[in-house]
C-alpha cells in the first residue's frame, strides 16, 4: 500500500469515527462499523483497511460479516447504518 493510500485510508477512518460517534452506537461495534462502511461504502480494499489498522484481511473481513450478522436480526442497528450510509452517499 502506498503512503497516500495509507493516509487517504485513515482520514477517511477518522471522518467515519465521528459520524459512528454521532450515530451513538454501542462502543463495541464502533471500530466494526468504520470497517464496514469504509468497504461497503467508501470501496477501500481489505487489504487496504487491514494495513492501515495493524491488522489482516481476514480480521477485517471478521468485523465486516460480524456487523452484517447484527444487522440482519436487529432492526435499530439496521436503521443507524441506513442513515450513516445515506450521510455517506450525500457527500
Amino acid at each position: 500500500m502506498t503512503r497516500e493510500l495509507r493516509i487517504a485510508t485513515r482520514l477517511t477512518q477518522r471522518a467515519l469515527a465521528l459520524i459512528v460517534f454521532n450515530a451513538e452506537l454501542p462502543e463495541r461495534l464502533t471500530q466494526k462499523v468504520i470497517f464496514y462502511l469504509l468497504h461497503i461504502e467508501c470501496g477501500v480494499s481489505l487489504p487496504a483497511i487491514g494495513a492501515a489498522n495493524g491488522c489482516t484481511k481476514q480480521n477485517v473481513s471478521k468485523h465486516i460479516n460480524e456487523v452484517e450478522g447484527l444487522r440482519d436480526n436487529d432492526p435499530q442497528l439496521d436503521s443507524a447504518l441506513t442513515a450513516l450510509e445515506q450521510i455517506i452517499a450525500e457527500a
